[in-house]
C-alpha cells in the first residue's frame, strides 16, 4: 500500500490511517509515543511499536503532533521502503525503481556504506531521521567552508550550531552540500562518522532495498 509523505525540516513524516509517524532509519525499534498505541498496521500486518514519550521533541523536530516513529525493525519486515517526494508518497514492500544512484550497504541495526567527504573516506550512516548531514571530525571540517552560525530544528529543540559547505561522494556521485557540525560526538572506534539524512539528497526518491542490500535515490 501507498500511504501520504510530507518532508518537513528535512524529515520524512509517513501519514498512517490519519495517524503520522516519523521514518527514522537511525532508530532499530519503532516507538509510540501513546501509551495506549502498542502496534500500527501496514499493509494489512500488525507491526509492534515500544512506548517512548518522546511527542514532545517530534514535534520540535517536525512541526508536527506524531503519534510514533518508524524504525528499521519496520523497514526491515516489508523488506523495504520507497518515498517518492514528487508524488508525495511512502511504499513499504519491494522497491520497484531502479534508476537512479545506487549504494550498497551493511546492516547492524543501522544502515551504514562507504563515503568520502572532502576526499577523505568515512563511514557514512543513513539517517532518514537527520535533516541534513551531520559531522563532528574537525579535520574534516577544517577542510570545508565555514559558513556561519545557524540554527537547526531537532529532536533537542532548536539547536545552535555551524555550518560548513563541502563535497561528498558515495554511490560514484559527488555533491556539494551544506553540512552541520554535530553538537555531539560519533566518533566511533576512532572512525570519522557522517549521518546523512537522505530525504535532502533525493530530489526525485529515495529507496531502501533491504532484500539487495542497497540505498536508492535520484
Amino acid at each position: 500500500m501507498t500511504y501520504p509523505l510530507t518532508i518537513c525540516n528535512g524529515y520524512a513524516v509517513v501519514n498512517i490511517d490519519g495517524n503520522k509517524y516519523m521514518l527514522d532509519t537511525g532508530s532499530p525499534v519503532s516507538m509510540s509515543t501513546q501509551m495506549g498505541l502498542r502496534s500500527v498496521s501496514i499493509n494489512g500486518l500488525s507491526c509492534p511499536l515500544t512506548y517512548n514519550p518522546i511527542g514532545e521533541q517530534l514535534r520540535l523536530a517536525t512541526g508536527f503532533n506524531l503519534v510514533g516513529l518508524l524504525g528499521t525493525d519496520v523497514i526491515g519486515r516489508f523488506g523495504g521502503i520507497l518515498c517518492d517526494k514528487v508524488q508525495n508518497t511512502a511504499t513499504f514492500g519491494e522497491v520497484s525503481r531502479k534508476d537512479g544512484t545506487v549504494v550498497p550497504f551493511e546492516k547492524r541495526g543501522d544502515y551504514h556504506f562507504h563515503a568520502r567527504v572532502n576526499g577523505r573516506n568515512v563511514l557514512g550512516y543513513l539517517d532518514v531521521g537527520a535533516p541534513r548531514p551531520m559531522i563532528d571530525d574537525h579535520s574534516l571540517l577544517d577542510l570545508s567552508r565555514d559558513e556561519g552560525d545557524t540554527d537547526e530544528p531537532s529532536m533537542r529543540g532548536t539547536i545552535h550550531t555551524r555550518q560548513f559547505g563541502g563535497e561528498i561522494e558515495f554511490g560514484g556521485v559527488t555533491r556539494t552540500v551544506h553540512m552541520l557540525r554535530s553538537v555531539r560526538d560519533m566518533n566511533r572506534d576512532g572512525i570519522s562518522q557522517v549521518y546523512f539524512g537522505l530525504a535532502a539528497f533525493a530530489e526525485e526518491y529515495f529507496a531502501i532495498d533491504v532484500r539487495s542490500q542497497t540505498i536508492r535515490f535520484r
